[in-house]
Order: structure tokens, then C-alpha cells, then sequence
């Protein structure tokens, strides 16, 4: 199984909103419910991707798929700077790892840890929110050299915690 690590493109859109929906799905039922879900369709989501991926990246920011020898995306990651009026808190870095989502079957197979350096090459000191509790995530990112830096956030996507980690 090899997996190539690709600029996000618009044919990407339904596979990114794909390999996302699915990971919302395991990770955070609860506290996300059914309801949640059905109130949000996968339509929507690819509509959004398929809009976003219309236009480049800002300057300075990169958006990576993983796709499968069938083309099949795997995986997504994308980062830049911090998002403005994302959280309340201070920027704590210069760069911020914004989304990294990988197809259940591909964790664990080093997908997620090619797509944190194609977007953060050399250890670049940066910033990323995660989901507390997501005990599986805060260990990947212990490995990728992130620390929790004690900083959380409960407003921007409530009801989950957030909370912030820096390397």
C-alpha cells in the first residue's frame, strides 16, 4: 500500500470530505450527536471543499491529500498562519497546523506523520488545536514534538475542549 502526498486539488474535494466526516464520526460521538450529523450533510461539506479548493492557498499556507495508488484520498492536512478570531487566546506560534484528518484503515502507517512534515517541514515551531479528550491525537502529536502548553478553548466548537499545543 503506497501513498503519495499531493497539493490539495478540487477533484480532492468529496475524498477530503469524506476521510473528515468519517473522522468526526469516531472521534467525537459523543459529544456530537446523530442530530448533529444529519444536520450536516456530507453534501455540504464537499460543496465547502470544492469551493475553498477553487482558489491557491494564501501565501504561506499549504493544503496536502494522502491518495491511495487508486487516487483514493487517504488523508488531508492543512496549515498557515494562525486563523484570525479562530480562538480567543493569543497566538502562541507563527504557524498553525489547522486540520489533519487520516482514513481509519491508513493510521498508524506514517500518512500522518509525511503530511505534518510536507506542511511544517524541519520541525517549523508551530501551534495547533485538538480536542480534549482525544487521547490518540495528543499522542501523535507528543511524537511530532507538540506539547500542551495549557492554553484551551471552549467557545469556538463547543461542546468540545480544545486545547492548544506548541512544539
Amino acid at each position: 500500500m503506497t501513498v503519495r502526498i499531493l497539493p490539495a486539488a478540487p477533484a480532492h474535494a468529496a475524498g477530503i470530505a469524506r476521510v473528515i466526516r468519517s473522522g468526526w464520526e469516531q472521534t467525537y460521538v459523543p459529544p456530537l450527536t446523530p442530530d448533529w450529523f444529519a444536520a450536516h450533510p456530507v453534501e455540504d461539506w464537499v460543496r465547502s471543499w470544492e469551493r475553498s479548493l477553487q482558489s491557491p492557498p494564501l501565501p504561506g499556507s499549504a493544503r496536502l491529500v494522502a491518495v491511495d495508488d487508486d487516487g483514493v484520498v487517504v488523508g488531508i492536512g492543512t496549515a498557515g498562519a494562525p486563523r484570525a478570531g479562530a480562538h480567543p487566546m493569543d497566538d502562541a506560534r507563527d504557524a498553525e497546523l489547522h486540520i489533519l484528518y487520516v482514513s481509519f484503515e491508513y493510521q498508524g502507517t506514517g500518512v500522518a506523520r509525511a503530511l505534518v512534515e510536507g506542511l511544517l517541514p524541519g520541525g517549523v515551531p508551530a501551534q495547533l488545536w485538538v480536542a480534549d479528550p482525544n487521547p490518540r491525537a495528543q499522542a501523535f502529536y507528543r511524537k511530532m514534538g507538540f506539547a500542551d502548553d495549557g492554553a484551551t478553548d471552549s467557545a469556538s466548537f463547543a461542546p468540545l475542549r480544545m486545547i492548544r499545543m506548541v512544539r
